[in-house]
C-alpha cells in the first residue's frame, strides 16, 4: 500500500505513522582480546526506525566497580538492528562524547558502525587520533578547560555517549 496517494493531506496522524517510537535496547559491550565488567555501572540504549534508517543512542556510565583489561584492545558495542553494507559502505561514522566527571572535562570523538561485525567500533578522539577504547581517556584539550593530562583513568561517574544513524538490512 502506498504511503501517500495524490490528493492526500498531511496530518499529524500520517506524519506520526511514518516514524516509530523510541524503543529501548540493551547494548552488549565487547573488548577485543580483553575483558569488561559493568559492575554497578550502567549501559543502556534506545533506537527508532525511519523506514530502513535506524537512529540510535547509547550511554555507558562507569560505576565504582566497573572494570576493564583493555589497555590495548578495542571496545565495541552491539547495535539494535543489523547494519547494511550498501554500496560497499562497511564503515559508517557516528558521533561520540566522553565525560570525565573528576575534571570535569569533555571530549568529542568519532566511532564507526562496522557493517561486517554489526557493532560500533574504532572510537577515536579527534585531537590526538588516539583510540579511547582502552583503560584511559584521551590526552587532548577538553571543552572549556585546560589541557587534560595524559592517562586519565576511567572512574565512577565518567560517561561515554554514542549516537547516530545508519542504514539497516
Amino acid at each position: 500500500m502506498a504511503l501517500w496517494l495524490p490528493g492526500m493531506r498531511i496530518t499529524a496522524d500520517r506524519l506520526n505513522g511514518m516514524v516509530g517510537d523510541w524503543q529501548p535496547y540493551i547494548p552488549a559491550w565487547y573488548a577485543d582480546g580483553a575483558t569488561t565488567s559493568l559492575g554497578n555501572g550502567s549501559l543502556d540504549g534506545r533506537y527508532k526506525l525511519y523506514g530502513k534508517t535506524c537512529e540510535f543512542a547509547l550511554r555507558l556510565e562507569w560505576g565504582t566497580d566497573t572494570t576493564t583489561t583493555v589497555e590495548a584492545a578495542y571496545w565495541e558495542f552491539s547495535l539494535p538492528m543489523a547494519p547494511s553494507a550498501v554500496q560497499g559502505n562497511t564503515w559508517q561514522p557516528v558521533s561520540c562524547w566522553l565525560y570525565d566527571a573528576s575534571a570535569p572535562a569533555r571530549w568529542n570523538a568519532t566511532g564507526y558502525v562496522n557493517a561486517t561485525t554489526g557493532r560500533i567500533t574504532a572510537i577515536v578522539a579527534h585531537a590526538d587520533g588516539g583510540y579511547i577504547d582502552r583503560g584511559e581517556m584521551p590526552s587532548q584539550t577538553p571543552v572549556g578547560s585546560t589541557l587534560q593530562p595524559a592517562g586519565v583513568a576511567w572512574a565512577a561517574g565518567d560517561r561515554l555517549n554514542i549516537w547516530g544513524n545508519y542504514e539497516t538490512v
